[in-house]
């Protein structure tokens, strides 16, 4: 069995190695400890260091961002796998769409050197989407699907917007490149 003599074995007991209410047995925000993996995932990318002296949270998300290419897509894949629970729980396009919307927004906010890893510490797409889908395992759909269709409304508008923008500058540009080129070289 083992080569240690049963004179010199010291019996040990699991609560002795992994104490059940130990010094570590409130690292949870609020006593509260995560029911199920993507509770613990959300936990870890977005709350699991605390600032000392401080409420302030955050989590592995702006670490892991630090690494430039590798990490940010790291931490966006990684935080994908709520909105990939919002698909194994049959929730509506347009609550899908949203999450993917808030992690965008902290991939986007994120992609900015130094600033962005601040932006991803205060932003936390995984705790704002891991809410969204408990409210809607909770039975909120009708006020889900409706504010859900509401942000995506306006996203769309702010993008076509953006769109249009960047349409009428482009145009704007080579309107007048055109000009230049036909007075340079005497066009008719």
């Amino acid at each position: 069995m083992s080569d240690i003599p049963k004179s010199k074995a010291i019996p040990v007991h699991i609560d002795e190695v992994l104490p059940p209410e130990g010094k570590h047995a409130n690292i949870w925000p609020e006593g509260k400890r995560p029911q199920n993996f993507t509770e613990w995932l959300t936990w870890v990318l977005d709350e699991a260091i605390r600032v000392p002296g401080t409420k302030f949270r955050f989590g592995l998300d702006p670490l892991i961002s630090l690494f430039p290419i590798f990490g940010a897509s790291a931490s966006s894949g990684v935080g994908m796998w709520i909105v990939f629970e919002g698909v194994r729980h049959r929730a509506p396009i347009s609550l899908l769409l949203r999450m993917s919307l808030n992690q965008m927004l902290n991939d986007i906010g994120g992609s900015i050197p130094i600033v962005g890893d601040i932006w991803s510490a205060f932003y936390k797409s995984n705790s704002i989407n891991l809410a969204l889908l408990n409210r809607w395992k909770a039975g909120e759909h009708a006020a889900l699907k409706k504010s859900s269709r509401i942000v995506l409304f306006c996203f769309l508008a702010v993008w076509l917007g953006i769109m249009a923008l960047w349409f009428f500058v482009w145009f704007s540009l080579v309107t007048m490149a055109w000009k230049i080129m036909r007075g340079v070289f005497g066009g008719a």
